[in-house]
């Protein structure tokens, strides 16, 4: 006769491969996932440093294709040493024209405490005094100084009273204010 449980060993050891092969399966399935995950991480990383990259030599490229351009800007905004030639070249326009330029109220703020490269605005009023000729000639130089300025505000009329007619007197005025953007350097 045959023993009751001659298969029970057989069985068990059925058992106890299935389950095995059930935890290494479950075991193999989060380390494969895990390793997955961190495949994609790094892939996700490199392609942002790749795009990084990018968006960094499109950036060198832009600042290389803008000196020029940026030196332009810088010609025309006034240096915070320069309001003293800035205020000089205002003046000159009178020698050069044959008309009187007096500068008054003139306000900049103080860059002293600033930032390099941070801007403020110098602000001042220009009366200029002579012939009609020389009263415009002052006023298209002022225009075309060689410096970003803004120039509003402006009257003209002749000196000391109304005349219809330019030509019978001899003295007329012209008055603006200008301002300017003065850069710290």
């Amino acid at each position: 006769m045959k023993p009751k449980y001659a298969h029970l060993s057989l069985f068990i050891v059925a058992i106890i491969t299935l389950f095995s092969t059930i935890a290494i399966y479950v075991y193999m399935y989060y380390a494969n996932n895990s390793i997955i995950e961190r495949a994609i991480s790094a892939r996700n990383i490199t392609n942002r440093e790749i795009s990084n990259k990018d968006q960094e030599n499109d950036l060198s490229k832009l600042y290389e294709s803008t000196i020029g351009d940026r030196q332009k800007i810088n010609a025309l905004l006034i240096g915070n040493n320069e309001i003293v030639s800035f205020v000089e070249a205002l003046e000159a326009l009178g020698s050069k024209s044959g008309s009187e330029v007096k500068i008054s109220a003139l306000t900049a703020e103080n860059t002293n405490n600033q930032t390099i490269g941070a801007t403020s605005t110098l602000r001042a009023h220009v009366e200029i005094n002579g012939s009609w000729n020389s009263v415009m000639r002052t006023l298209k130089l002022s225009e075309t100084l060689p410096y970003g300025i803004t120039i509003g505000d402006v009257r003209l009329g002749p000196s000391g009273g109304y005349v219809v007619d330019k030509t019978k007197l001899g003295k007329w005025t012209a008055e603006y204010d200008i301002s300017a953007i003065v850069i710290k350097i």
